[in-house]
């Protein structure tokens, strides 16, 4: 079926009063493939009535989700076709309130060779959302940032070649997706890749893990940062900005100012200069709705709460500094997310017979209790020591297992209504849910 797309508001009409001749016949639109992404379908369309629109369809129906991104340009209408599978015939008409154009035809572009193919157990579905994006790597090292739909189907893709991320977002301001990236012989940094165009990079020295999008371009980075304590070297973690626009960066919280330092089991993962592992600092996030920061700091067995005004630390919740006290203690973990008075996490845990678990505690800042009100495990129960993420919605949550590859989307009740495996050599790091792509 096809879909008509409304060109542009009335407001722009006058803009296209010229001089066509209404004989001609009407031009089919050119279709072109993005260079970088060629799942991105580019429209471009000549019309002789501010009335025209598109109709378009992808395999012979309008995907659940894909999207257009119309805009005037040179004196023609350019749109984007985002959101379609690999392999799909897309067809494109011009439809004018006298003429409909012959159809244009373009094929999105097949999957590259080594991006591995998602086994879909079950593919969610009655959910608001069309997508997800995650990152998958192997030893190697090989690495990509990609999106599915609730198929399975891939319909973006980024490659890093030899470089790594563990948790990809997408940047609400812009909608690029962004994620820290590590590599064998190969600078730290972020980069930040669009739906269409290419990817742009920035080097930061010892970054790692995880990132958080701070709006104007601006990109908050863990950076690991080794100090000498008492004659002993030490790892703990800094928190940087770094302002894209000309690729400064400036400390803006230090773990050894703002925590009390502790022996901990990173004392026994020294890191490859022998350095003690401290803080290991593996996921950032930042409420919607008070804009405060949370760090994981994984050795620590704790989650921060960073005020970004003052960027001092407001609490800790969990490990030996907690100011709450914790019913079901946690950790190691991934993957804060704080939303209103709840705190979600991804419990890896350290007893391979009890195995990991998504879990969220409502925390009480007038008794500073953290209570344990929800939590999910696999059965039979399996540890997941690297990685582990969780997103919750509205309408569903998304979870991932770094160490298997299984990516599971849950109802409000708990029930797994869609799961996904990349296979047993393949790591997928944090995975979220996306409405849209635009």
């Amino acid at each position: 079926m096809l879909s008509k797309i409304a060109l542009f508001s009335m407001t722009t009409m006058s803009l296209w009063q010229t001089g066509c001749n209404a004989s001609s016949p009407l031009a089919a639109p050119t279709l072109t493939l993005d260079a970088d992404h060629p799942t991105a379908v580019l429209v471009r369309a000549e019309f002789p009535d501010p009335a025209c629109t598109l109709e378009w369809s992808a395999g012979g129906v309008q995907p659940s989700g894909a999207n257009v991104v119309p805009k005037i340009e040179d004196d023609a209408l350019v749109a984007t076709l985002l959101g379609l599978p690999t392999d799909t015939e897309v067809r494109v008409a011009l439809s004018c309130p006298k003429e409909v154009s012959a159809d244009a035809i373009i094929t999105t572009a097949a999957l590259d060779d080594d991006v591995p193919a998602i086994t879909v157990t079950t593919a969610a579905s009655g959910i608001a959302e069309s997508f997800f994006l995650h990152e998958w790597f192997q030893e190697g090292p090989s690495g990509f940032l990609t999106i599915e739909d609730l198929e399975g189907r891939v319909v973006w893709w980024e490659s890093q070649g030899t470089r790594t991320a563990t948790h990809a977002h997408v940047d609400p301001e812009t909608h690029a997706v962004y994620a820290v990236e590590r590599g064998y012989n190969e600078p730290d940094g972020l980069v930040v890749a669009p739906m269409t165009g290419p990817a742009s990079r920035w080097m930061v020295p010892g970054a790692h893990h995880d990132s958080l999008a701070l709006g104007g371009g601006r990109y908050l980075l863990a950076v690991t940062v080794d100090k000498d304590v008492d004659g002993e070297l030490v790892a703990g973690d800094d928190l940087v900005v770094l302002d894209t626009a000309d690729g400064s960066t400036t400390v803006v919280w230090d773990s050894f100012d703002q925590l009390v330092m502790e022996r901990n089991t990173g004392w026994d993962f020294r890191r490859y200069n022998g350095a003690a592992d401290w803080t290991h600092l593996n996921g950032l996030n930042r409420d919607p709705d008070t804009g405060k920061i949370y760090a994981s700091l994984y050795w620590d067995r704790s989650i921060v709460q960073i005020d970004p005004l003052t960027w001092q630390t407001d609490w800790v919740l969990g490990g030996s500094q907690s100011k709450f006290s914790v019913d079901v203690p946690f950790g190691p973990q991934h993957s804060p997310v704080h939303i209103g008075d709840d705190l979600w996490l991804f419990d890896n845990g350290s007893d391979s017979a009890a195995g990991s678990r998504l879990a969220r505690y409502t925390l009480d800042e007038d008794a500073w209790t953290a209570t344990q009100s929800w939590t999910w495990k696999e059965d039979p129960p399996a540890m997941d020591i690297v990685l582990g993420s969780v997103d919750p919605h509205d309408d569903a949550l998304i979870a991932s297992w770094g160490d298997s590859g299984t990516i599971r989307i849950f109802d409000l009740q708990s029930k797994v209504i869609g799961e996904y495996d990349l296979g047993d050599r393949n790591q997928v790091g944090h995975t979220s849910l996306l409405e849209s792509l635009q």
